[in-house]
């Protein structure tokens, strides 16, 4: 499980890839299955809000497809616990 504080350290949820990555979707989703963020960008992270509205603390599902370069198609997920 990964954290997600508002300290000014761990402020944006986002994968770390070693390598040529060529292919890369990450999202993150609510309890309910709904994705609350999803990007392409290897650069970008999750920062606990929905549309700009901060979202309640709680547990995240995050699921993140990505190919690095000579490898095959790699699938993982986990969760990450939003505190406020």
């Amino acid at each position: 499980m990964h954290l997600l504080l508002n300290n000014g350290r761990n402020d944006l949820f986002k994968l770390s890839l070693f390598g040529v990555v060529k292919q890369y979707d990450f999202a993150v989703y609510n309890r309910y299955g709904k994705i609350v963020f999803e990007t392409k960008d290897l650069s970008k992270g999750w920062d606990g809000t929905i549309q700009g509205m901060p979202q309640n603390p709680g547990v995240f599902i995050w699921k993140c497809v990505y190919q690095i370069e000579n490898q095959l198609l790699t699938t993982e997920s986990g969760t990450v616990l939003l505190i406020r």
